[in-house]
């Protein structure tokens, strides 16, 4: 993590060094749509995948709205019996907010972002004969910081790095385990992704 920060500052002063005129292809009126994509071993959710429409209001500031789905699945062998367990949570959220670019130049843009966010988790876990699922309702914010190369006017490839701040209401579906939880959780469910997408 500390690594990736480095190359994000990194690339923001060598963007600032190299700063020209701004791109056409992100003046007012311009729309992006985008996929993108991180895998982790670090993150809540191993793999994390979704889409990401921006509209610009300006040639700096854009609205911005994306899909995110997550999904998790570990086993692990328990040291003091023979039986595995294992963990599923499969991660569904819905984000709105605005993007502002601090930083371009003819093929640059880097920005800082805020969603508001809505979803929904959830989870299973299973060990030996015995089985407990539950599920969430979930909202809260996501800060983000990004950079974005257009290779071409209308094409780019990006990457973002974010934190969930997540307000997690919890109900169990076991009767034997019923709880009904409220906890704030502060979890990467992407903490970078790979963006892939075009203007138009």
């Amino acid at each position: 993590m500390k690594k990736l920060m480095i190359s994000v500052v990194l690339a923001f002063v060598a963007m600032a060094l190299s700063a020209q005129e701004s791109p056409i292809f992100l003046r007012k009126g311009t729309q992006s749509l985008s996929a993108f994509g991180s895998f982790s071993q670090n993150s809540l959710f191993q793999t994390t995948s979704g889409i990401m429409y921006n509209y610009f209001l300006d040639d700096d500031l854009a609205l911005r709205a994306n899909v995110r789905l997550g999904f998790n699945n570990e086993s692990r062998k328990n040291t003091d019996s023979d039986y595995t367990t294992e963990e599923t949570s499969n991660n569904f959220r819905v984000g709105a907010g605005l993007q502002k670019s601090l930083i371009k130049s003819r093929r640059f843009n880097g920005y800082i972002a805020g969603d508001a966010l809505v979803g929904f988790l959830s989870q299973r876990e299973k060990w030996g004969d015995n089985e407990r699922k539950s599920s969430s309702f979930e909202f809260g914010l996501r800060p983000a910081m990004g950079i974005e190369f257009h290779f071409v006017d209308n094409f780019f490839v990006g990457l973002e790095w974010g934190y969930d701040v997540i307000f997690n209401s919890t109900k169990d579906e076991d009767r034997s385990y019923k709880t009904n939880n409220s906890i704030l959780d502060v979890a990467d469910l992407s903490s970078a992704t790979i963006r892939f997408g075009f203007n138009f």
